[in-house]
């Protein structure tokens, strides 16, 4: 945690301080996702994570997406494409941050691939909001790893 500022919003006095928030890995074959604490805004300015394929090749999609509290609504969906019959092994990057477009895109080499994306430009998402990946046709031996997220946290008084 960094050095907190007072703040002055809709909501009231509170304080806000830049975080690197690090998410607990899923188990292997599974999605991972941060819910946004109950009296506090989120801006999200950074995303990243690491994709380790299993051993078989076949396509695969990952979308990023953030949903409103009710857990219905996507106001983000960030899909990736390119990764299509990815070697047992394989390893990809996804990163996502503020000023990139909002459509995902394929740099690097069949090998290792990083994979870039973006985020909206300073937009807070309130308490209970979600967000994380969704990956409909991921193997139940792929696995995510290294998620990290650079945030700024208002946090209400």
């Amino acid at each position: 945690m960094s050095q907190a500022f007072t703040i002055q919003s809709p909501g009231g006095t509170g304080s806000c301080y830049w975080d690197w928030l690090k998410v607990a890995q899923p188990a292997a074959g599974n999605d991972w996702n941060v819910t946004i604490p109950t009296g506090e805004e989120w801006e999200l300015l950074t995303v990243q994570w690491k994709l380790v394929t299993g051993t078989i090749t076949q396509d695969r999609n990952t979308i990023f997406n953030i949903w409103d509290s009710s857990d219905s609504v996507d106001l983000i969906r960030e899909p990736f494409s390119g990764l299509c019959n990815l070697g047992g092994g394989a390893i990809y990057l996804f990163y996502l941050s503020q000023g990139r477009p909002l459509q995902g895109a394929v740099y690097g080499s069949s090998i290792g691939r990083q994979i870039l994306g973006g985020l909206p430009n300073r937009n807070r998402y309130p308490g209970g909001y979600v967000f994380g990946s969704t990956s409909p046709n991921r193997r139940t031996d792929d696995q995510l790893q290294e998620i990290r997220c650079s945030i700024i946290r208002y946090i209400h008084a």
